[in-house]
């Protein structure tokens, strides 16, 4: 198991935040979403399931207030869990940059005992 964080800039096109790497499943810890543009802007975060080639919406058209940030998880239960390939992406409102920090923790993806 390790835990890495993971940094992206959106602004006004869908972008991939992070993808779980060949060999490997991972789970989100907490996404926190900063908008320190002068004016409220809404978001979009997807998650995109690489099996069977399906987006999940985890949050659409989510408002965050101008110089202010909204974090989603952190808690010591929440998680989202993830297979190889899957993506957490992202997507501002036109004219909106947001910033977006991701914290996962990622294991081997090993069958054990079976």
């Amino acid at each position: 198991m390790i835990k890495k964080t993971f940094f992206c800039t959106v602004s006004g096109a869908e972008d991939t935040v992070y993808t779980v790497p060949t060999g490997k499943r991972a789970e989100v810890a907490m996404m926190l979403f900063t908008n320190s543009g002068g004016s409220n802007g809404k978001l979009d975060v997807t998650y995109y399931h690489a099996e069977p080639d399906t987006d999940e919406t985890i949050l659409k058209d989510y408002l965050v207030e101008a110089e202010n940030f909204k974090q989603l998880g952190g808690q010591a239960n929440f998680f989202i869990a993830m297979k190889e390939g899957d993506k957490i992406k992202a997507d501002a409102e036109s004219g909106k940059t947001f910033e977006v920090l991701l914290s996962v923790i990622e294991h081997n993806d090993l069958i054990q005992g079976g």
